[in-house]
């Protein structure tokens, strides 16, 4: 398979500072040269190392103070820009969406956790949950678990990722339960939940309620009942995230350029189709 270049910024802390250093991959996607650098940030003892931002990159840009690490396709500038160390956070999205090296509309600080709530003009009722990818899965089975009865378990896969052509519905009525679905996801965990090319869905026929981790990695709500709303809401503000209002509250993809990515070790779109075939889903499609 075809490599391609790519950069990325990673955050780490040094003592009492904090800094950003830049460094390169190779990688057959996204995520295999984010998973790289990482790696390589962790095995040369960087303290508390984050990708906070990663890019396609061409080689021949590269500048010759660039310096190649020995038998790997990585390169990195060996200077450091520090800040100050309470500016440092130890906040992450979640794996699978990370922004680009290009600005977008709002400053990357503002993405923070919390949540926002809303109801839409059909009077269906919305919670946005921004959360640390540490949190999430724990936080969305906490969620969903306050649902009377689970219908079905939906995977969506998103039209732009490999060879698709539409979004495909995958779904499983016998994954109706807590703790069926906790085993399935940690079963497949670089396939379902870190893959950024997927949403995963709980839904039930109360209220016509959607559990969602969409693919942006935030959880998502939609509901027709207030009583699951509240139960929700009142969960998540037990766990000291703030509340925003709509116009205060980001997402990365409210005005972020960004890029979706699976890890190194996940299925291909085909692959994973066939695996979850395999696993008693079937291709839904709308009447």
């Amino acid at each position: 398979m075809c490599k391609e270049f790519y950069t990325g910024l990673i955050e780490a802390t040094d003592n009492n500072q904090a800094f950003v250093q830049v460094f390169y991959a190779y990688g057959s996607h996204i995520g295999e040269a984010i998973d790289s650098m990482l790696s390589y940030a962790i095995e040369i003892g960087l303290k508390n190392p984050k990708v906070v931002e990663a890019d396609f990159y061409q080689f021949e840009n590269l500048s010759d103070d660039a310096m190649k690490v020995d038998g790997l396709d990585i390169y990195f500038i060996n200077e450091r820009y520090y800040f100050p160390i309470n500016e440092f956070t130890s906040f992450q999205l979640p794996y699978g969406v990370i922004l680009s090296c290009i600005e977008g509309e709002f400053e990357p600080e503002l993405i923070k956790e919390g949540f926002t709530r809303y109801t839409d003009d059909n009077e269906i009722k919305h919670l946005d949950i921004v959360i640390d990818r540490s949190k999430l899965l724990d936080a969305f089975l906490s969620i969903a678990e306050k649902l009377n009865s689970i219908r079905v378990l939906w995977v969506r896969l998103e039209k732009d990722w490999e060879d698709g052509q539409e979004f495909e519905f995958y779904a499983n009525e016998s994954l109706n339960n807590i703790s069926n679905i906790k085993n399935f996801i940690l079963d497949n965990i670089n396939d379902i939940l870190l893959n950024g090319y997927l949403s995963t869905t709980i839904y039930s026929s109360d209220g016509a309620t959607n559990v969602s981790i969409d693919k942006h990695k935030k959880i998502h709500i939609s509901t027709k009942s207030s009583e699951f709303i509240d139960l929700a809401a009142n969960y998540i503000e037990n766990m000291n995230l703030n509340f925003y209002d709509f116009d205060n509250f980001y997402s990365i993809d409210y005005g972020y350029y960004h890029y979706h990515y699976r890890p190194t070790n996940s299925k291909s779109r085909m692959d994973l189709i066939k695996h979850l075939k395999e696993n008693g889903f079937y291709l839904w499609r709308r009447e």
